[in-house]
């Protein structure tokens, strides 16, 4: 299970305090992305998740989440518009995700 990294986007969110821990604990480094950069306050087992920011927006900075992984899901969402709406969410950072 060694070698195993999975990035999560939006893993800073309600799903991913959740799911991080989880794939920690069955022997996957988890690299968190978030606009914030912030790590989920369960955080994992064994320093195992790592917290990077990376803004769907950002090519540069979803390309650098992504690197070397093996896996990538993508969380985030809004459930309402504030800032970004719902297609810069939700289809261009998807499909920018996808594309990297």
């Amino acid at each position: 299970m060694t070698g195993r990294r999975v990035v999560l986007f939006g893993g800073a969110g309600f799903v991913g305090r959740h799911l991080a821990p989880h794939l920690a604990e069955r022997g996957w480094a988890v690299r968190v992305a978030s606009r914030s950069g912030g790590i989920p306050t369960t955080s994992g087992a064994d320093g195992r998740v790592q917290a990077v920011t990376a803004d769907l927006r950002d090519k540069d900075q979803v390309r650098q989440g992504v690197a070397d992984a093996q896996a990538v899901v993508n969380l985030v969402g809004i459930g309402r518009e504030r800032g970004q709406g719902f297609e810069a969410v939700h289809v261009d950072g998807a499909a920018r995700v996808a594309r990297l």
